[in-house]
């Protein structure tokens, strides 16, 4: 018998959960914490089956983000942060 899988989401905001810094278009692994219901409806949306994921460089595989337009503004930002 197939288990369905657990959904994953992308987010649509940039914000903290938990220890964490989360950016526009990243993957996030929800940890069941007391707010994700609310992150769900309001902050973050599934990530659809054809979704062409990308994974950043610099972050060496530690991000994955749901566009390469996402993974450009990341890489962008992690530049101007690092100069």
């Amino acid at each position: 018998m197939e288990t369905s899988a657990q959904p994953r989401y992308f987010t649509i905001r940039a914000f903290r959960y938990g220890e964490r810094d989360y950016e526009v278009g990243e993957l996030i692994q929800l940890t069941g914490a007391r707010n994700d219901e609310k992150l769900i409806r309001h902050l973050l949306r599934e990530v659809p089956k054809d979704a062409d994921l990308v994974e950043c460089g610099p972050c060496e595989g530690l991000r994955t983000f749901i566009n390469d337009t996402s993974r450009r503004v990341h890489v962008i930002v992690l530049m101007r942060v690092t100069l």
